[in-house]
């Protein structure tokens, strides 16, 4: 297996060596120190912060993430633009006084609820009927109809939007502010490729400090294509030309706006094979060129990956917003090539914000979640494959018997069309969470390439299907894909991940007819049924995933009539993906009731006492209801004497 890349780990430098991979996807690190021999087998459901999907980074917007500066979420909640953090607690209301209620019985499948007293009406049946509120027009409630046009204060309530202004320099960054950068020695504000309405990549979108990138999407990166024939492909795959990864790589980040002093920036580039998908290093100065014989674009930049570290400084007198600084930066990127007559060339960006600790040992892996801890509606499956731990332990020379999750960073992958439709190693779409998805590619074959492929080749019936996934397809067929349960599994435990099943194996030889030039038993694709429940209370739902099953797909390629001898004709593969929900019954579980005996206070017969209040328990209901009766059978027993 070829060494992996850490460039499509989205590590930082700081991170151990990455193991071995052997196919296109992204993968997130795993580092075999923090996993645990015998991981949790639980999971805590009680989240109420569903909208915390980056456990290492500020979620903007999110105002329940604890690693948001405390000036940022107070802006965000100033302007009531809060992302949904979670369903909200059981309530229950009456307008009787505190002190009547001892004890509520609420449903037992309840994670947690708040008891709000609200004041009745102050009619005097309102308060006796206990009624909180009532829809009687006759007590109330009735609007106006209010006047349109430039009346009251109409004007005044939609107001247009400010002018943009350029944030200027100051001593240190501000939430938003532009980051700055040296280039060439002339200083200029960061910029990464971003799609414009068009999807046309603009190289004028500045990033903002803190601000990640992509923000508020689902996906890991934000994807731009570039028009090629509007380039001067000589200049923009020149040494410093936009597809270069120099221009990306050959950057000094200023500390500060102002300062002199740059940060330490660290470098990893690798070269993606667009035939085999597969991944060859290269040093970190490496530039584009033009091939000489072929005229293609060699090394053009396809992702980018930026990582800021940055630090905060708290208590600052006079500044409205907390200021802040970068302390190191680091860039992966993915570089491969095209033919200089491609009509379209597609890149990806991100850039995370992780807040800088010098004394850290470990560097967490930047994984982004798809819930927390159940799975959000259009976010990707997670997905991975199974790893164990190389390495021996030290103490017994035998190996630790570790295993990890090596996860993919966009999700369960299903094949996608690449450019002009045809199936690719490197055009994969990723699985969401609860949208039924279909997608196809094609292959191109003659009818004696078809003849080829099917007589020569029968006990390779699904030698295109492997081809779209590379790597990942030994994976799917020994049965090492995993999924992850929850939106939030932890690579670390695999106890929060199930396994794939697949089915539809062994394949049967494809048969080849020379009358109809048709070929049957290809293997077409594949569908993956995945059946998903909920957990826990009815008012904090956690979706999670329960099976999958990936379901091999087989059909007839046959030459249609109407293609001319020599031409190629375009076969498809598809792949397809369907979300079964569990019927489940809801279960309504209350808690004890309380006694039919209601307790009392156990002075209440003060200054006598009773065997009851020396144990600190109160006397019965009933003990205050048979007292009377004693007393007057006392009375009558004395006068009958």
């Amino acid at each position: 297996m070829s060494t992996t890349t850490a460039l499509l780990l989205l590590l930082t430098s700081s991170l151990p060596a990455a193991l071995s991979q052997s196919d296109s996807v992204p993968r997130y690190a795993i580092d075999f120190t923090q996993v645990d021999l015998s991981p949790a087998t639980s999971k805590n459901l009680t989240s109420s912060c569903i909208c915390d999907l980056n456990p290492f980074e500020c979620d903007i917007g999110c105002c329940c993430d604890a690693l948001c500066p405390a000036s940022l979420t107070a802006a965000t909640a100033a302007q009531g633009r809060c992302l949904p953090q979670g369903y909200p607690n059981e309530t229950l209301a009456h307008c009787i006084a505190g002190g009547y209620v001892k004890k509520v019985n609420l449903p037992a499948n309840g994670d947690f609820y708040e008891i709000t007293v609200v004041a009745a009406d102050q009619p005097f049946f309102s308060q006796l009927m206990c009624i909180v509120s009532d829809s009687n027009p006759a007590l109330g409630g009735h609007y106006p109809d209010p006047t349109p046009g430039n009346a009251n204060d109409n004007s005044n309530l939609a107001q247009c939007l400010p002018a943009e202004v350029v944030p200027s320099k100051g001593s240190a960054y501000l939430f938003g502010s532009y980051v700055y950068m040296n280039r060439n020695g002339a200083v200029t504000h960061l910029t990464l490729p971003y799609p414009a309405l068009s999807n046309e990549c603009s190289d004028e979108v500045a990033v903002g400090f803190l601000q990640p990138l992509p923000s508020g999407s689902k996906d890991p990166y934000a994807t731009c294509t570039r028009t090629i024939p509007n380039y001067n492909l000589s200049q923009a795959c020149g040494t410093d030309g936009a597809l270069s990864p120099t221009h990306y790589s050959q950057l000094a980040y200023l500390r500060t706006p102002l300062s002199q002093f740059d940060v330490p920036v660290s470098t990893s580039i690798q070269y993606l094979d667009p035939v085999t998908g597969q991944f060859t290093a290269l040093p970190s100065n490496a530039t584009a060129y033009i091939d000489p014989t072929t005229g293609d674009c060699v090394n053009a930049v396809q992702s980018i990956n930026v990582t800021v570290s940055y630090s905060l400084v708290f208590g600052a007198p006079n500044d409205a917003q907390t200021p802040g600084s970068i302390q190191q930066v680091q860039i992966t990127l993915v570089v491969s090539s095209f033919q200089p007559a491609a009509l379209l060339w597609r890149q990806s960006s991100r850039l995370t914000w992780v807040a800088y600790n010098a004394s850290a040992a470990v560097t967490p892996v930047l994984a982004a979640f798809s819930g927390n801890p159940g799975y959000l509606i259009g976010y990707p499956v997670l997905a991975g494959t199974l790893l164990t731990d190389p390495s021996l332990n030290p103490a017994t020379g035998q190996p630790t018997g570790k295993r990890a999750i090596s996860g993919f960073v966009a999700g369960l992958p299903l094949g996608a069309p690449g450019p002009a439709g045809a199936c690719s190693p490197t055009a994969l779409t990723p699985l969401r969470f609860g949208t039924n998805t279909t997608s196809s590619c094609s292959i191109a074959l003659t009818a004696p390439q078809l003849a080829d492929f099917c007589v020569n080749q029968t006990s390779n019936p699904d030698k295109y299907v492997a081809y779209v996934l590379d790597g990942l397809y030994a994976s799917i067929l020994s049965s090492g894909m995993f999924a992850g349960i929850w939106g939030n599994s932890n690579y670390s435990n695999t106890n929060e991940w199930i396994q794939v099943t697949v089915s539809g194996l062994p394949f049967s030889q494809t048969i080849y007819s020379v009358s109809d030039q048709a070929c049957t038993g290809v293997i077409t694709g594949y569908d993956i049924q995945v059946l998903t429940g909920v957990a826990f209370a009815a008012n904090n739902l956690q979706s999670k995933v329960l099976f999958v099953n990936l379901c091999f797909r087989s059909g007839t390629w046959a030459m249609s009539d109407m293609t001319a001898p020599g031409t190629a004709q375009r076969f498809y593969l598809t792949f397809a993906a369907h979300f079964l929900p569990l019927r489940q019954a809801e279960t309504y579980v209350m808690k004890p009731a309380p006694p039919l005996l209601i307790p009392l206070s156990k002075d209440i017969l003060y200054p006598f006492l009773t065997s009851a209040a020396s144990t600190n328990s109160a006397p019965s209901l009933w003990l205050l209801v048979l007292l009377p009766l004693l007393v007057m059978l006392v009375a009558a027993a004395v006068a009958a004497a």
